[in-house]
């Protein structure tokens, strides 16, 4: 803990002189201060046992420095953050208890985005339970780690979406552009649930043209 707060406390002091130099007129409020700000995608991990890592690619990672909730309360206040999105960082894989325990603390700064398995036959229901027991908004889902499966469209996955539907969740997509066709079927069969795509659909910049990848996502527009 004492490393923890060591990290955070040297760059948030970096952060406050960083803004003193850059911000015009010295002295007075931060431009920032009446303004709305919301981060949309805050991930937040600890190296308390109680939480043990359990990466679904990566079972024997490994972290040495934590990013706690308590970290971000404090920059959030220190720079007039006024609500986050918490994000399971896929460090504890499916379980969801970090962010849960973080929302539950701080219920009036968060809403939470958590993780479930696409590949478990129950993954409905446990929609269900972190969005109706545990207080959650929405769920990540991340295609991009398995570019050669056909999960996110399938059959066996419309229960799913028409969970997410009934419940009002939010999907969040990391996802390849040659996937997004798959998510495109599924937005137009389950209008009703709100979808975010991530990391700008992972377009390959290094392309010549890189646009031709990104007007898959930009099809999405379409859907309410």
């Amino acid at each position: 803990m004492l490393r923890d707060f060591a990290d955070s406390h040297s760059r948030r002091s970096f952060l406050k002189r960083a803004s003193a130099v850059l911000l015009p007129q010295a002295g007075r409020a931060a431009p920032n201060q009446d303004r709305l700000i919301i981060d949309t995608h805050l991930e937040v991990w600890t190296l308390d046992p109680k939480f043990p890592f359990r990466h679904p690619e990566r079972p024997n990672l490994r972290v040495d420095v934590a990013a706690p909730i308590e970290n971000q309360v404090e920059q959030m206040r220190d720079f007039n953050i006024r609500y986050a999105v918490l994000i399971n960082p896929r460090y504890f894989g499916w379980d969801n208890s970090y962010i849960a325990h973080s929302l539950q603390r701080n219920p009036r700064l968060f809403v939470a985005h958590g993780l479930i398995n696409p590949e478990d036959p129950k993954v409905h229901e446990r929609l269900r339970y972190w969005v109706k027991e545990r207080g959650f908004q929405g769920m990540r889902f991340s295609p991009i780690y398995h570019p050669k499966s056909t999960w996110l469209n399938s059959k066996e996955h419309y229960r799913l979406w028409r969970e997410a539907e009934r419940l009002g969740a939010v999907f969040n997509f990391y996802i390849l552009p040659h996937q997004m066709p798959m998510l495109e079927d599924m937005a137009a069969r389950f209008p009703g649930v709100k979808i975010v795509v991530d990391h700008a659909g992972k377009p390959d910049l290094k392309l010549k043209d890189p646009w031709p990848e990104f007007r898959k996502m930009f099809r999405l527009k379409r859907f309410p």
